[in-house]
């Protein structure tokens, strides 16, 4: 695969994503910044500033279901973050800073990355919900 096809693989996979959240949750569009920049053995990340990098090197190997696992896979991280952040009121904290059981029960309302809120995001995407891939990386280790 060309990086040309694993790119416009990974923009049409997070179309088809967006255009699921667009009728599930009535969003409007979702302005991601994409990036090919990725190297390593990582083959995607996604940030909460809505960028999401990919690993083409590694991606142009794979199969068009797992390019498009990992599109989904990054996507569904942006669409947790955005409906927590969305729905989420910032608790009003009467203990001090310093009170360890205010600050464990404010944490344990963020989602945890590939918790539940996720594994169901990526259900809703059509893929089974895998926390990390299992490509060949031999050849991508850093030396």
């Amino acid at each position: 695969m060309t990086p040309l096809d694993c790119g416009n693989i990974i923009k049409t996979e997070l179309r088809r994503c967006a255009k699921i959240c667009h009728e599930h949750f009535s969003w409007a569009s979702i302005k991601l910044d994409i990036r090919y920049d990725l190297r390593g053995t990582a083959a995607g990340s996604a940030h909460k500033d809505r960028r999401v990098r990919f690993n083409l090197l590694l991606l142009m190997e794979q199969t068009i279901h797992d390019v498009q696992q990992v599109a989904a896979h990054e996507f569904a991280h942006i669409v947790v973050y955005r409906r927590w952040h969305e729905s989420h009121t910032p608790r009003t904290i009467e203990q001090p800073v310093y009170d360890e059981a205010a600050f464990v029960a404010a944490a344990d309302d963020i989602p945890s990355p590939h918790g539940q809120e996720w594994r169901r995001t990526m259900h809703l995407f059509g893929f089974y919900p895998q926390r990390c891939h299992k490509f060949d990386i031999t050849k991508h280790r850093r030396r």
